[in-house]
């Protein structure tokens, strides 16, 4: 088995003071990650590193960054094949941490609502239908 892809974001603004904002969040994915992403990636998982230099991220930018994830690979599938990593320990579990509790609240619910058709139709894409 191959290494999972790994995505590394450039977040030049980013700096100590973190990763604000639903709608930055959602762009850096479209932007970001989303171009990166193959059919094969999607099966097998993938890695999303944030620079060193962030020192926070928000659970918005998160709710912007994964929910059109939700709406490609399923809830389940998120847990299991999209893992982050950043230069600290302790962020890498307060992201993780938060994205637990986004996907158990009603507003990542609704959040998620406004990413299905978009995401239906790039999934389409990619599986080629």
């Amino acid at each position: 088995m191959t290494e999972p892809k790994t995505i590394h974001l450039n977040l030049p603004n980013a700096g100590i003071w973190g990763c604000g904002g639903s709608y930055t969040g959602n762009l850096v994915f479209h932007e970001q990650i989303e171009p990166q992403l193959c059919l094969a990636d999607l099966e097998q998982g993938f890695v999303i590193v944030f620079p060193d230099a962030v020192g926070d991220v928000s659970s918005y930018f998160l709710e912007g960054l994964v929910t059109p994830l939700v709406c490609l690979l399923g809830l389940p599938s998120v847990f299991t094949k999209v893992k982050f990593e950043t230069a600290y320990p302790e962020l890498t579990e307060q992201i993780e941490e938060d994205l637990r509790i986004l996907f158990h609240s009603d507003f990542l619910a609704r959040s998620v609502l406004g990413h299905v058709g978009q995401s239906v139709d790039y999934r389409n894409l990619v599986l080629g239908l």
